[in-house]
């Protein structure tokens, strides 16, 4: 659960660091994040 917790925060340090860069390159950032994302939330546990 902890390690849950800890990805979540490292996730948001990327949003907040994807928020201050360029457009593009936060677009870009966004989709990797919501990707990865997504691949932790459908993988079966």
């Amino acid at each position: 659960a902890n390690k849950i917790i800890l990805a979540n925060r490292e996730r948001e340090k990327e949003e907040w660091a994807a928020a201050s860069r360029p457009k593009t390159e936060k677009s870009a950032a966004l989709e990797a994040i919501t990707g990865s994302y997504r691949n932790q939330v459908e993988r079966p546990r």
